[in-house]
Order: structure tokens, then sequence, then C-alpha cells
């Protein structure tokens, strides 16, 4: 048996979703590169936003079976303000809200959304990032 083949884009829907709610008026989730004024884009750059990356990574076999089973996600979440502790607080807002979170992705339940690592809040670019890496499987 091969494992499911999950769409990476549905997976960035259900994890978008979850998190959009949580954040504060205003603030968007973005995909890498499409913040509007950053990195040569057009538009107004916003003081808040949260980047969110989406990418397979590797899982066991198990059960002593040699096919997999299941398809793996890392969620990479970077929560980036024009302060430290406006990034600090979408952190806690994304960290609050995807930990432990059961995701719907193509009518398939995900694992319990787990925390992988963090990365503290520092100066980026003239702003300041904190990044949080989250994993679950379909």
């Amino acid at each position: 048996m091969v494992a499911p083949t999950v769409d990476v884009n549905a997976a960035y829907a259900a994890v978008s979703a979850e998190i959009a709610p949580s954040l504060p008026t205003g603030v968007k989730v973005y995909r890498p590169g499409k913040v509007p004024g950053w990195n040569g884009n057009t538009g107004s750059l916003p003081q808040m936003w949260v980047q969110l990356t989406i990418e397979r990574r590797y899982t066991e076999t198990t059960h002593g079976v040699r096919a997999r089973t299941r398809t793996a996600f890392r969620a990479y979440v970077r929560s980036v303000a024009d302060t430290e502790h406006n990034a600090d607080e979408l952190t806690r807002c994304c960290t609050e809200v995807l930990e432990d979170a059961l995701l719907t992705v193509d009518g398939d339940a995900s694992t319990p959304v787990e925390h992988e690592t963090s990365e503290a809040v520092r100066p980026d670019d003239g702003k300041f990032s904190g990044l949080t890496a989250f994993t679950f499987t379909l």
C-alpha cells in the first residue's frame, strides 16, 4: 500500500483556514513571496503578517510493513511584525490555534498537529520575525 496522494495546496488551505480566524483584524496569511510591498511585490507592506509554508516530509513505515500508509507534512509559520511584542503575539496566536488541532484535508482527518521546533522572535530585515514548525500526517 502506498501513502495517499494529498495535494500540498489542500494542506496549505486547511492550515491557513485554521490560523486566519485567530489573527488580529487586518492581519493575513501569505505564501512565501506573496506579501504585498515585500521583495518587489506591488502594494503596501503590512505592519504584520504570517507567512505559511507547507511541505511534505519523510515518515517512517509502521508495523513492520514496508509501505507508507500516511502522508506527512511540515508547516512553517513565520510571524512578522513591526515590533518584537507584536511578532510574539502573532506567534502565540498561531501556536495556540494550531498545536493539537485536528485538520480536515480533502475529507480526511489529520493526526493532532504537533509543535516541532521554534526560533525566537528577532530583528529581521527592518521587521521582527519568529518561526515555528509544526508536523501532522493524513
